[in-house]
């Protein structure tokens, strides 16, 4: 989880035996948000505003929080990363572009590629177990108008709406 129990936003653990002990993983005196854990739970990647400017960048580190390597360097903010499942890939929201959309790049930080291109931008990536597409919010009208859920395949391809309910928004998918 991401908490500010130690006055900036850092990451901690959680143990489903006892809630209320937060474990620290990365918390220190940067903001660190948007924990995931690798598919084979040896690894975490989170965004973390540690070099400065409040611009936040993606990190990959240990799974105790250790060893730390910076993945992005862009201007713009990179933010919510997951894993693919194949423990290799990382999905990611960036704004590089000047709205926030989804990208892809492998867990170094090499081969960055832009999944998404919608007019109002993309955001919360959930990719399929199968490692085949990623499930996202997306806003076909502008950044803060209606929200539907898409998909778009891992290996590049045009986003589909599945759902498309103009006078609601939905958001956050899950698989």
């Amino acid at each position: 989880v991401a908490s500010t129990r130690g006055g900036r936003f850092g990451i901690y653990a959680l143990l489903a035996n006892h809630p209320e002990s937060f474990f620290p993983l990365v918390a220190d005196s940067f903001n660190n948000i948007d924990a995931s854990y690798s598919p084979d739970r040896t690894r975490i990647v989170f965004s973390s505003d540690r070099l400065g400017a409040g611009n936040y960048d993606i990190f990959v580190a240990d799974a105790d929080g250790h060893d730390p390597v910076r993945i992005t360097s862009e201007p713009a903010m990179d933010i919510q990363p997951v894993w693919a499942p194949d423990g290799n890939r990382v999905v990611f929201v960036s704004a590089r572009g000047g709205v926030r959309q989804l990208y892809v790049m492998r867990a170094d930080g090499g081969e960055v590629r832009q999944l998404t291109a919608l007019t109002g931008g993309a955001e919360g990536p959930a990719p399929s177990p199968d490692g085949t597409a990623v499930a996202f919010t997306g806003y076909p009208l502008g950044p803060t108008g209606q929200s539907d859920i898409y998909k778009v395949p891992l290996d590049g391809g045009v986003p589909t709406a599945l759902t498309s309910t103009r006078d609601r928004s939905e958001s956050r998918p899950a698989y």
